[in-house]
């Protein structure tokens, strides 16, 4: 498939909770977005079964995952744990339909406020972030496996 040109939309792209048999898609979508702190599958399955996580696919017309949000909630909060997409399909605004259907299942959920980290050199990722309102809370130093930091961001859910 080619890489995302122009403005292509995501309307042949849908959204369903992740279930263990995208797995193999889920890790193929971790594996190439985070090559260098990709979670092991068996995490990612643990997940994938936690009733208190919100794991989002995004599924192209011939089921074919390129994408994937998760989070975990606790009370009125939500830890947004990933957001991955594939390389081909970045852009394209698949990490933004991801985003907008995970705050309209928080906002159903009573969730009041959402965090997340994220590598500061990441800086399409912070944009993202910010323009679904999320705002900076501080750098935590050496949080990722090869010492970088990361930002801490939080959105207050309206």
């Amino acid at each position: 498939m080619p890489g995302c040109v122009g403005n292509r939309e995501t309307d042949d792209l849908s959204i369903r909770t992740a279930s263990v048999t995208d797995l193999a898609g889920i890790s193929t979508v971790e594996n190439a977005s985070f090559a260098r702190d990709a979670y092991p599958t068996f995490l990612l399955e643990k997940l994938v079964l936690d009733p208190q996580a919100t794991f989002l696919v995004l599924a192209d017309k011939a089921q074919r995952i390129i994408g994937y949000c998760v989070s975990r909630i606790d009370n009125t909060h939500s830890h947004l744990i990933s957001v991955a997409v594939l390389p081909d399909h970045r852009r394209c605004g698949a990490a933004s339909k991801m985003l907008k259907e995970l705050l309209a299942t928080s906002v159903q959920r009573g969730i009041r406020e959402i965090s997340l980290e994220v590598r500061t050199d990441n800086v399409s990722a912070i944009q993202l972030y910010r323009r679904f309102g999320f705002t900076d809370l501080g750098v935590t130093p050496n949080y990722y496996s090869d010492g970088s930091p990361a930002l801490k961001m939080r959105k207050i859910v309206d």
